[in-house]
């Protein structure tokens, strides 16, 4: 299953349904300013060689006004 871009939330519920395990790595822009405080999001997805998932997330930015 392709779970990029599905909020951490969804993606988490759908892999405990089918009982798979996984890990959660965060990540943030090096420019902290724009990340937004709302919901994390699967950036990227690896399926490791034990069958268990591990997904990068990040917060969504937010435009930057100038």
């Amino acid at each position: 299953m392709y779970y990029v871009g599905w909020s951490l939330e969804a993606a988490a519920l759908a892999l405990r349904e089918k009982q798979f395990a996984f890990e959660v790595v965060t990540t943030s822009p090096v420019k902290k300013t724009g990340a937004g405080p709302g919901p994390l999001y699967v950036v990227r997805q690896r399926e490791k060689e034990d069958g268990s998932y591990s997904l990068v997330v990040a917060a969504k930015m937010e435009k930057e006004v100038q």
